[in-house]
């Protein structure tokens, strides 16, 4: 016969271990997309990570976790690393939740549409607060080239296949 113990299974460590290998996995690409330029910086992506578990804080009662904050962390470490403006991307964010954020809700009823347009939306609102930035500084200008609609392609086809069905 088996004893029954009193201990539960403890799954914290595994959850440690699994977000320490995200978070570093996560930084290397970082790194690896500052070196290749042909990789996106995944800016619309974690962007529309945050946008995404915002909703679910508010809808759903889920509260923020690793990846919020990690999320966070991450679009401050790319927007540097990849010539934008300090705070440009928190900048966005402010504007994009107060500004687009309730009325997409509200307007937009295709889901999948809605995250398409919060990556295309995210790269335009940094691109052009950091710009911003750069005009209130007088210092050079971010130029405007192709390589953001490819980014923006591949990250929506990235946000895609991660988000889908989450913004019911």
């Amino acid at each position: 016969m088996q004893k029954v113990s009193g201990m539960q299974r403890n799954r914290t460590y595994l959850y440690v271990i699994a977000d320490t290998l995200f978070s570093a996995g996560v930084l290397f690409y970082l790194l690896l997309s500052a070196v290749y330029r042909g990789l996106p910086p995944l800016i619309g992506f974690f962007f529309t990570a945050m946008v995404v578990q915002k909703y679910e804080n508010d809808v759903k009662f889920k509260k923020f976790g690793f990846t919020w904050f990690f999320s966070i962390f991450y679009l401050f470490c790319a927007e540097q690393i990849h010539g934008f403006n300090l705070f440009s991307v928190a900048i966005a964010y402010c504007i994009f939740y107060f500004v687009v954020y309730e009325n997409s809700f509200k307007y937009i009823k295709f889901r999948n549409f809605l995250i398409c347009f919060y990556v295309m939306i995210s790269y335009v609102l940094v691109f052009v607060t950091s710009n911003a930035i750069s005009a209130i500084k007088k210092s050079e200008y971010l130029p405007l080239s192709g390589e953001y609609l490819n980014y923006i392609v591949i990250e929506i086809l990235l946000a895609l296949l991660f988000f889908k069905g989450r913004l019911v």
